[in-house]
């Protein structure tokens, strides 16, 4: 009984899920326990079968992980909307070249008008990289809140 508790309680402190889930870890763990004690198992048989708690708190955290990988892509996107959002506001900058009509005196008024502007495209990919990189920082941000 003294070895289930301490396994329990190591399997507690290695555990890097969000409360509930490891509450429900916690809690199945606890039934395994009482199940083998029930079947003429010990403590230790079952913890041998388990393995280490740090090993398995490991396996049953790796899939709930979101660490650093997170953080790194949720930067580069914020890094990309800003490149795309300077990029398209750059290109609307009034630029007349000194050899342009009426470039001190006057200004022609003189449009051309397309069907599509592609630089519309790095507003809209400026906007989607921008979206998900607040996506990325919020899960990275709530993931470490255990």
């Amino acid at each position: 009984m003294n070895s289930e508790k301490a396994y329990i309680r190591q399997l507690k402190r290695e555990l890097s899920l969000p409360s509930r889930k490891k509450k429900d870890v916690l809690r199945d763990v606890k039934e395994l326990f009482d199940d083998a004690r029930e079947h003429g198992e010990t403590a230790d048989d079952v913890i041998e079968r388990l393995g280490a708690a740090a090993d398995l708190a490991k396996n049953l955290s790796a899939p709930h992980r979101t660490g650093i990988g997170t953080f790194i892509g949720a930067i580069l996107l914020l890094l990309t909307a800003i490149f795309c959002f300077g990029a398209f506001f750059f290109s609307h900058l009034p630029f007349y070249p000194s050899n342009a009509i009426g470039h001190k005196d006057a200004v022609t008024s003189i449009t051309v008008i397309s069907g599509f502007e592609p630089l519309w495209l790095l507003l809209f990919c400026g906007t989607v990289c921008l979206i998900a990189a607040m996506i990325l920082g919020i899960r990275f941000i709530r993931s470490k809140k255990i």
